[in-house]
């Protein structure tokens, strides 16, 4: 999505689930359609010293506790995610979920419940493929990469000059990559926080300006999942104004290993690559807010956001 699309995130998903809490939060003794867990089952772990009330404390573990029975919040998300379902910004499904968003922070109880109109430019995906043609024919799952731009009319065809890692791009000073489409082979490394995607994300985000710099045609790079299924995985990327812009796009893990095994074979590996994609278009949406109200601290604010919207294969 373009720049303005960050605006887009603060009405997002976040503040609709952090609805589902923050109304008991005030009293504790309102309904809820999961169970009541009742009182505190024990200390919030890392505050039981400090400049923390033991008041402020007990209702953080509650807080703490209902969120950890009260189904709420995974239902809305099912109903967001299903009933909806796919929301690229500025689309039809987009302006739905705002309007869903609305009704369901109102019905929640939060107030002045609103959504606020933001134009944006946004980028969208058209049909696309990919072949290898040599040493094997095998047909790939792929994915534009988000701000993409297409390949010329009946695609590139070109040999693969293969890197293991983005390090490994960034790395080369010879022209392997010229008039080739760069693979950039960056495995995910599964972890249960999060840094391994973090470790693997600048290769969607900078492979296409690196590739480019070196005269790459295009880029393609293993999707940025730990699943081994034929999914492949879109997401946003960048260009540099220092360089052309070229198509980037995602395969699937066990296709990127099929990649890997035929690259390890000596033998050069063709590919045939066509996307299609449109750029800067004229779109409109909106940031979804709802307040919960302070008591003693009312003028002061603490702000839960995330997307409302979703990428397009979502």
């Amino acid at each position: 999505m373009q720049r303005r699309d960050g605006l887009r995130a603060l009405g997002g998903l976040a503040a609709t689930l952090w609805a589902g809490v923050a109304p008991q939060a005030q009293t504790m003794t309102g309904a809820t359609t999961g169970p009541n867990p009742g009182p505190a089952s024990g200390p919030i772990s890392g505050l039981t010293s400090g400049p923390y009330a033991p008041a402020d404390l007990a209702l953080a573990a509650q807080i703490r506790d209902r969120a950890l029975t009260d189904t709420r919040a995974l239902a809305l998300v099912r109903e967001l995610a299903q009933t909806i379902g796919a929301r690229p910004a500025g689309s039809a499904a987009d302006a739905r979920a705002v309007a869903w968003a609305q009704q369901q922070l109102t019905a929640l109880g939060l107030a002045q419940v609103r959504a606020d109109p933001v134009p944006l430019t946004v980028w969208r995906r058209g049909p696309g493929s990919a072949e290898l043609l040599a040493p094997e024919r095998h047909t790939l799952v792929m994915a534009a990469l988000g701000n993409s731009v297409g390949t010329p009319e009946g695609g590139i065809e070109a040999e693969i000059a293969y890197y293991r890692d983005f390090d490994a791009l960034k790395a080369d000073t010879s022209t392997r990559a010229q008039g080739r489409i760069a693979f950039v082979d960056q495995v995910t490394e599964r972890s249960r926080d999060g840094a391994g995607y973090g470790r693997a994300v600048p290769a969607r985000f900078g492979s296409a300006a690196e590739a480019a710099k070196r005269g790459a045609l295009a880029v393609v790079i293993r999707s940025l999942g730990t699943d081994h299924e034929r999914i492949a995985h879109t997401g946003a990327m960048r260009y540099d104004d220092s360089a052309a812009r070229i198509p980037a796009v995602a395969v699937s893990v066990p296709d990127a290993d099929t990649v890997a095994r035929l690259v390890a074979g000596g033998t050069p590996v063709r590919l045939k690559l066509q996307v299609a994609t449109q750029l800067n278009v004229a779109a409109q949406s909106a940031n979804v807010i709802g307040e919960v109200p302070g008591s003693d601290l009312a003028e002061e604010v603490v702000l839960l956001s995330a997307h409302l919207d979703s990428w397009d294969l979502g």
